[in-house]
């Protein structure tokens, strides 16, 4: 997918939960995916926490760190 329309996605989802009087968009995602976290930063979303063990829980062999915008 490109970048406009992966930006465009997150915009109308943004749209959507302020017609719906939501309190606001939580997103989660890898610390590996770096493209991903440039898109939300670029998309004026901050990083509010992560989880180290989360994946692990999963898989115990794997390395990623959850991420929370």
């Amino acid at each position: 997918m490109r970048w406009h329309i992966r930006r465009r996605l997150i915009e109308k989802a943004v749209e959507w939960t302020k017609a719906g009087n939501y309190p606001g968009v939580m997103l989660e995602t890898q610390n590996n995916n770096v493209a991903g976290c440039h898109l939300y930063q670029s998309c004026s979303f901050e990083l509010g926490g992560f989880e180290r063990f989360l994946y692990k829980g999963l898989n115990g062999s794997m390395k990623e760190i959850a991420l929370y915008w």
